[in-house]
């Protein structure tokens, strides 16, 4: 079960109370990324399933039958709503978590659902000797900024 999979907090809690959280990643140690991009290779993993990656068709976001696919999320900090934390609040401003959209301290869910994350089946071109080869095994989706820069330099214009 992952972490905010369910609306039953206390449930999950017993088999593993915290998500997986992290802060943005600096580039040159100091500068923010101006934008993100949730990418899944989904179809790739899908082609026995009956995806066809050199069409697209018949891949699926969220794979069929998956009751659950884990997304981004994000939250105000490393620490808020965790169990046995209190107001010591571990880094501030906004950390990213890895898991379901209903852990407790969510500040956005990009959608709520891997369908709404991660986008639309992209094709990537592959250089092979005989020419290009095409393949459908990525989900993506560009947002226009960072929605969750790294506090210690949030204010940082880049």
């Amino acid at each position: 079960m992952w972490p905010g999979s369910t609306h039953d907090v206390a449930h999950e809690r017993r088999f593993d109370p915290h998500p997986l959280r992290f802060t943005s990643p600096l580039f040159n140690g100091s500068h923010q990324y101006q934008r993100v991009a949730f990418e899944a290779d989904l179809a790739a993993i899908e082609g026995n399933q009956g995806c066809f990656r050199f069409t697209g068709a018949d891949c699926t976001n969220p794979p069929a039958g998956a009751q659950f696919y884990p997304i981004f999320t994000t939250a105000s900090s490393l620490s808020v709503g965790l169990v046995g934390e209190t107001n010591n609040d571990i880094g501030g401003g906004c950390a990213w978590q890895f898991g379901g959209a209903f852990n407790p301290g969510t500040t956005n869910t990009f959608g709520g659902t891997s369908t709404t994350e991660f986008g639309m089946l992209i094709p990537l071109v592959y250089p092979r000797p005989g020419g290009p080869s095409i393949r459908f095994n990525d989900y993506r989706r560009v947002l226009d900024n960072n929605p969750c820069p790294q506090a210690s330099a949030a204010g940082e214009q880049n």
